[in-house]
């Protein structure tokens, strides 16, 4: 039951992506912004299985994500002290399927994340 609902927030939250992207004005690029946060949240609230031989994935993580020319959202660089965080980090980020409108080709958003 736990599964069905969470794809059914992530189905949500990515109709949500493209229903938003249809305009480019300040506000819906405040939602997309706070769009793609709540996946990369969903995402990394997800169970971790260690492949790792150090398990330590604790740190402070930034991550700065591009929009391409054809709306696919992807991460261009990974920053942190723990090689194996940003391992993770890009993963897991690299696993979800971002879109978002045309009109937003070009925009870079940064994010910063704490693993405790």
């Amino acid at each position: 039951m736990k599964k069905i609902f969470l794809l059914f927030a992530i189905v949500i939250t990515s109709v949500s992506i493209t229903a938003n992207a249809g305009t480019s004005n300040p506000l819906k690029e405040k939602d997309l912004k706070y769009q793609i946060s709540n996946e990369i949240r969903e995402k990394l609230s997800s169970p971790v299985y260690i492949s790792y031989i150090n398990k330590d994935l604790s740190g402070k993580v930034t991550c700065k994500m591009n929009v391409n020319e054809n709306g696919k959202i992807s991460i261009s660089d990974v920053q942190s002290k723990n090689k194996n965080l940003n391992t993770y980090i890009t993963k897991k980020i690299n696993s979800l399927n971002l879109w978002t409108g045309l009109e937003y080709s070009g925009k870079s958003y940064s994010y910063t994340i704490n693993f405790k």
